[in-house]
């Protein structure tokens, strides 16, 4: 009993706490903005082409390390005086992507189809760069040790948030309007501006000085110099950057290739749709939260590293179910247990790796420079999700599982040459803990 309070004890900080509470408000626009939208479209009589336009929605987000830099560093008026940097920025960019949402419950998509889609983009815009500053809320108010333990309830919150904007918003969807059901879900992200209101600022923001010249056109070149670039040039200036950057975008490459994919292998092995739902989506994302926290206490005794190669050689074992199963056919019992290796390695390594993301980024850019390894990871993301289906009409189900098995080594092989937590000197330079390693 004291054993399992003590595993339990970290997650109940109130900061980490806070953390999850906003990264569940966070994730609720990230599907009333992609699939729950489509079938909402759809039952207004839109065509698949107009839906298939919302595809586009989410593409800006791509690019958020290039107004990553004003997050850091522009201090908003009033708000930023009254609230600190970091919270004036969750604050503003939660009410943005309430409103947005509010507003979209008043409009009629089939009337003001380019409104809609003006505000999806608004909406996803502000929830991706609200997440941007939530890591690097939590890369300054937690010690290194526990930012493991803070992703892990990320991960969870999140989760969460995905299942209510999802299969939540369906049910809801059953028996009330969509514009409720997007009101209602509105309505429980501004629970979330109360957690901004009532968490502490960091300490450690720093403002980067520029010159403010008496001519509009000599401060902003002296911001973009000395703001903007900064943060870029002091990315480059560490041990291993390119290193860094390319693990970003290899290491969860299994994950995107298998995408949406293994729900139609279960369809072809002769699984219902109901036990699809309840294993892999239910079962799964239960599996998926628990591999979360997990990965968040193992990141207080173990370094990086060997986190990283633990989750990565897990989960590239775990597609080893996935080529049995398509052997033996239907089984319940090896679903289950294929769902949970798979599930929970994912979860494991997903909070290995956001987590590593903070130990390489200088608390003065956490921002720009979390945005720019985000998006080093969102081009892994693209990458394995064209590949997939290719792959699985190539080489069919079975060679499928063993290629994304082996797309497991290059990232395990990469994480034996990242660098370990380094920090930036009184001198200006930055300076390897071979403790974290």
């Amino acid at each position: 009993m004291t054993q399992l309070t003590g595993l339990i004890r970290p997650y109940t900080d109130h900061r980490v706490l806070a953390i999850g509470m906003i990264a569940y408000a966070n994730a609720i626009p990230a599907l009333l903005t992609a699939s729950t939208l489509a079938i909402w479209l759809k039952e207004y009589g839109l065509s698949y082409s107009a839906i298939g336009l919302f595809s586009l929605v989410h593409l800006p987000c791509n690019f958020k390390f290039l107004w990553a830099p004003i997050l850091d560093q522009a201090r908003l008026p009033i708000l930023g005086k009254r609230m600190g940097q970091r919270r004036s920025w969750l604050f503003l960019l939660q009410l943005m992507s309430i409103l947005c949402l509010l507003w979209m419950a008043l409009l009629n998509p089939s009337e003001n189809l380019m409104g809609f889609i003006t505000l999806s983009v608004l909406t996803s815009i502000a929830a991706a760069s609200q997440h941007v500053i939530l890591l690097a809320y939590q890369v300054q108010t937690l010690e290194s040790r526990e930012w493991g333990v803070g992703e892990g309830m990320s991960v969870f919150g999140f989760r969460m948030g995905l299942l209510s904007s999802g299969a939540g918003a369906l049910y809801l969807a059953s028996i009330l309007p969509w514009s409720w059901v997007y009101t209602i879900l509105a309505g429980v992200m501004a629970l979330a501006l109360l957690v901004v209101l009532l968490i502490p600022e960091p300490e450690t923001i720093h403002e980067i000085e520029y010159t403010k010249a008496i001519h509009l056109k000599d401060r902003i070149n002296s911001w973009f110099h000395n703001v903007f670039l900064q943060a870029y040039k002091d990315f480059t200036r560490r041990h291993g950057w390119l290193w860094i950057l390319a693990f970003m975008v290899l290491y969860r490459l299994p994950d995107h290739l298998l995408g949406p994919l293994p729900s139609l292998f279960l369809l072809d092995v002769g699984y219902s749709k109901a036990e699809i739902a309840t294993v892999s989506k239910v079962f799964g994302l239960v599996t998926t939260i628990l591999g979360g926290l997990t990965g968040g206490l193992l990141l207080r005794e173990w370094s990086f590293h060997k986190t990283l190669l633990f989750a990565g050689v897990f989960h590239g074992a775990s597609m080893i179910g996935f080529i049995l199963l398509n052997q033996t056919g239907y089984h319940m019992p090896t679903l289950y247990s294929v769902m949970a290796l798979e599930h929970f390695s994912s979860g494991l390594g997903l909070t290995a790796f956001f987590s590593y993301q903070m130990s390489q980024c200088n608390t003065k850019f956490a921002a720009t420079q979390l945005a720019l390894m985000t998006a080093a990871a969102a081009l892994g993301h693209r990458i394995g999700g064209l590949a997939g289906g290719y792959l699985v009409d190539w080489l069919n189900w079975g060679g499928f599982f063993v290629i994304v098995s082996v797309s497991t080594i290059p990232g395990i092989l990469m994480v034996l040459g990242l660098p370990g937590r380094t920090t930036v000197g009184k001198d200006g330079k930055w300076k390897l803990n071979p403790a974290t390693t």
